[in-house]
């Protein structure tokens, strides 16, 4: 009888230390993945700032590259003006680049038990500067576009001159480099 007891009291002893470890198991898996981020947001934010300097570097590069091509494409031929959307893009990754020194100067003034807050802050902002850097602008589709025509038709009907300068001015005008020609001479009314 001892023996039946023992077992009984062994099963129902099992059955209770389960109705505790159950809940204390759900409570640990609940905390478990944020606690185990927590941490290794703290053990790892010199390599979060690594990785943040060097997105950062890698898109500052990317805008500055743009800005040079776009004023290469802005200069042949005169008469382009940039695409909006390269336009916002630069003026968009102007301010993140700001945002990211702002979050740079927190980390370096940060305390140690602010480690991973700025651990967490640093890995946010990275992702933002890397979403900025895969959005950028494809410069082989082209960063400027044709503006509108500011000609103005010439109030002349007829071109009094040598047929040799005639021909000399509308070739300079057929050129894609020149975008507009000086031309003087005598007037006569």
């Amino acid at each position: 009888m001892s023996k039946v007891y023992h077992q009984f009291s062994s099963i129902q002893s099992t059955d209770i230390a389960m109705e505790y470890v159950e809940p204390v198991v759900g409570i640990a898996n609940c905390l478990g993945t944020p606690v185990c981020k927590y941490l290794q947001y703290h053990r790892k934010l010199n390599n979060y700032v690594r990785n943040f300097k060097r997105i950062r570097d890698e898109l500052n590069c990317k805008m500055e590259d743009i800005k040079l091509q776009l004023k290469a494409e802005l200069l042949s031929p005169l008469g382009k003006i940039p695409k909006q959307g390269v336009e916002n893009w630069l003026k968009a990754v102007k301010e993140m680049i700001r945002e990211a020194q702002v979050v740079e100067n927190k980390v370096s003034n940060g305390r140690y038990l602010c480690r991973a807050c700025n651990g967490k802050l640093v890995d946010e902002k990275t992702r933002e500067l890397k979403e900025f850097l895969n959005n950028a602008p494809n410069a082989s589709e082209g960063l400027a576009m044709d503006g509108p025509s500011a000609g103005l038709p010439l109030p002349t009907s007829e071109l009094v001159g040598e047929e040799a300068v005639r021909n000399e001015i509308w070739a300079c005008l057929m050129q894609e480099e020149v975008s507009k020609i000086g031309v003087w001479g005598w007037a006569v009314w």
